[in-house]
């Protein structure tokens, strides 16, 4: 089991008995309430209670490694092709991807050099890819298909005009 706490162990600890301090105070309230509501309110505080405890145990963050994780000498070439990554493209598809200032070439093409090299310097990630010129759009779903992709890189352009909203009548 592992722990990757949010704050230090000490201060989680310091938070907890904090908590259970606060918590007594307000017991005795409850333990003075008359008749058949008591039971209600006894359960409600103790619920109350657990609830804030668990937050102060999420805060711990617990886990139980995998095999696969708790091995130090995790396999170095996967990860470093980007196993467990994720990439996402922010494309301009606006006219103005169209200009010709990159190196004599458009910004467009440049943008597809740009992105094979990144997909053939990282193989094993996942990428998605957001085009946008108006309004965003997804491209291309969230995918560890780097073939496919490719090929969706290879076909993008910019887009061919700025949709117009209809009038109004």
């Amino acid at each position: 089991m592992t722990v990757h706490p949010v704050l230090p162990i000490a201060l989680l600890l310091v938070l907890a008995a904090v908590i259970v301090g606060a918590r007594a105070v307000t017991l005795s309230t409850v333990l003075a309430h008359p008749g058949d509501g008591r039971r209600v309110a006894l359960l409600r505080w103790a619920a109350t209670t657990v609830a804030m405890l668990l937050l102060v145990v999420a805060a711990a963050r617990p886990g139980i490694e995998s095999p696969a994780q708790a091995q130090p000498d995790r396999d170095a070439a996967a990860v470093s092709q980007g196993a467990n990554t994720n990439v996402f493209f922010v494309v301009d598809r606006s006219v103005d991807s169209r200009v010709s200032d990159y190196g004599g070439a458009t910004r467009m093409s440049g943008i597809r050099t740009d992105m094979a090299a990144i997909v053939d310097t990282y193989p094993k990630a996942r990428f998605a890819m957001i085009g946008f010129a108006s309004d965003p759009e997804i491209d291309w779903p969230l995918s560890d298909d780097v073939w496919s992709l490719k090929a969706a890189i290879a076909g993008l352009s910019p887009t061919s005009a700025c949709p117009r909203t209809p009038p109004l009548t």
